[in-house]
């Protein structure tokens, strides 16, 4: 039986192979398998596919190289006082985060861990003692993009206070791209003495709306450093906390791994194709 199918399938591609086109297709409709497969517009379609094709085809599978809208940075300095830590606990593809470090003019100070007021608990960071001198004060941290990879913040929410018996300035600003203080971009301030632990974000009391809109539209960040200022220090008894920082937005040139079931679907379809290929390879 089997040397029979053989013997007839051997005769009938023989008998097609010298036939015109046209009617070596109609040919081919007396088989049912074969029509249906020449029917199909989409498997028509991949047997014209060159290799450059298949190529192009798998690179746009594997690789994003669009914005892609993620988190771009958290900072939530650990999950207790004993556990606490400078540096971030999330990061956004191509993008790395330094430590948060207390700036007394431009002198790099000490500064240690409180346990957090939010329902979540963790720690905030701190200043350990009162803080001298009329000069600016800040907490810093600084992003950086990749080589070929750039970004742009959308979105932005971070817990902060202050506390001491004098007034004072309060605030929060960017410095994109190596900028100086003084070409930051202040998003939020506030005056006051002791003011206590506030979530700023947009809307909130004192929020640059023009200022975040316009900083917030550019999309060549390839760094940008995120200052928590406070100034004058008139009194041993001031200082600064941060807590719960993070920024969300896109991220430009970043190359994503496929997820698993696209992966799957990918590498489904690649055997289809050449499963195809070699049906028409035997039968036409």
């Amino acid at each position: 039986m089997t040397y029979r199918l053989r013997h007839e399938k051997i005769a009938y591609r023989v008998a097609t192979s010298t036939l015109p086109r046209q009617e070596k297709t109609m040919a081919c409709s007396h088989s049912p398998s074969i029509a249906r497969f020449i029917a199909s517009p989409v498997r028509l379609f991949l047997r014209n596919l060159s290799k450059a094709q298949v190529g192009a085809v798998l690179a746009c599978c594997c690789l994003v190289n669009s914005a892609l809208a993620v988190p771009i940075a958290r900072y939530s300095f650990g999950p207790n006082v004993a556990n606490a830590t400078p540096g971030p606990d999330l990061m956004g593809p191509g993008i790395t985060g330094s430590d948060l470090a207390l700036f007394q003019g431009n002198v790099t100070s000490a500064y240690g861990f409180g346990t957090s007021h939010l329902p979540s608990g963790g720690a905030y960071a701190g200043t350990t003692g009162g803080w001298s001198g009329s000069f600016s004060n800040y907490f810093e941290v600084v992003l950086t993009a990749a080589i070929g990879v750039t970004f742009q913040i959308t979105e932005f929410e971070a817990v902060t206070g202050s506390f001491g018996p004098n007034g004072h300035n309060q605030g929060i600003s960017f410095a994109p791209n190596g900028a100086t203080p003084s070409g930051a971009t202040s998003i939020w301030g506030r005056a006051g003495g002791s003011t206590g632990f506030i979530t700023v974000n947009e809307g909130t009391s004192g929020w640059g709306t023009p200022q975040f809109n316009s900083f917030s539209s550019r999309a060549d960040l390839t760094s940008v450093a995120i200052r928590f200022n406070y100034s004058p220090i008139d009194t041993a008894n001031a200082g600064l906390v941060v807590d719960h920082l993070s920024l969300s937005g896109n991220i430009f040139g970043a190359t994503r791994v496929p997820e698993p079931s696209s992966l799957i679907m990918l590498f489904t379809g690649l055997a289809g194709f050449r499963m195809h290929r070699r049906f028409f390879r035997t039968n036409l």
